[in-house]
């Protein structure tokens, strides 16, 4: 059976009119479904309060007549007691039940949807909050990548050995520059770009070390801000051999193996 006919038939074992198929079956159901036995309880209260809420309604006279006339002769049982239970009696009960069942069935719906509700607002804030865990997670490994950055970065400024070197910008971009801050021992550099144009969307930046006696070797790509402004960390850099010159051009998205585009940056060593 599925949720909702078992929610079906705990409206009808609230009025006692389930069939002892539907009770065994529904008493199995709710020991293992705490939402059902909510639903249960709300149902038994409704139909109760259902009850009370009722007018009286006086029996047609011939049921009270054969009423009246077993109690005055002793006896539950007999012609007059088969006689209320097969005559109008049995039929005026039948629309008041039927009337209890149909609200109470529409009672579970109404509480079925209260529930169904309640579990979507709070799968709704779990999400939420795992989306914001998510976020703080994130924001926390950036800030401990920019933290290393930092560090790596103040000690290389710390080391006599460390060299620096500065590009001016090209005809392309004559107000652009950068600063290259090489630490030779540890083989890396940290660079500083400004004011460079926007790249467009397939295209990158590249940075070439131009070797004393070899062709430009690309050491990274990069895109830049709103503010023509990015930076890099580029480690295991070839500082055994001679660095002529450094420079950057714009290639295609990814970069290329050797320049091919316009010189934006250009900048020699000392």
């Amino acid at each position: 059976m599925s949720h909702e006919e078992f929610e079906n038939a705990a409206a009808l074992e609230a009025i006692g009119a389930a069939s002892p198929e539907e009770s065994a079956a529904l008493r199995r159901h709710l020991a293992e479904c705490a939402p059902c036995r909510g639903v249960m309880g709300e149902m038994s209260n409704a139909a109760a309060a259902f009850a009370l809420s009722l007018d009286p309604v006086q029996p047609p006279p011939a049921v009270r007549a054969r009423i009246m006339q077993e109690l005055s002769a002793g006896t539950s049982r007999g012609p007059a007691a088969d006689a209320v239970k097969e005559g109008g009696f049995t039929r005026w009960l039948l629309p008041l039940a039927a009337i209890l069942a149909i609200a109470l069935l529409g009672w579970s719906q109404m509480l079925l949807l209260g529930q169904r509700e309640k579990v979507e607002q709070a799968e709704l804030r779990a999400r939420e909050s795992a989306e914001q865990a998510e976020r703080l997670a994130s924001e926390k490994r950036t800030l401990e990548e920019e933290n290393q950055k930092l560090n790596a970065f103040m000690a290389a400024m710390s080391s006599s050995a460390t060299r620096t070197i500065s590009l001016g910008g090209q005809p392309m971009a004559p107000s652009a520059s950068a600063r290259v801050f090489l630490d030779p021992s540890a083989r890396q550099a940290f660079v500083f770009f400004h004011d460079l144009p926007a790249n467009p969307d397939d295209k990158s930046y590249q940075l070439w070390v131009i070797p004393a006696d070899g062709q430009p070797l690309g050491v990274g790509v990069f895109d830049v801000n709103q503010t023509g402004s990015a930076s890099m960390v580029l480690q295991n850099l070839p500082v055994a051999t001679e660095i002529k010159a450094l420079a950057v051009t714009m290639e295609p998205k990814g970069g290329l193996p050797a320049p091919s585009g316009e010189m934006y940056l250009m900048g020699g060593t000392s």
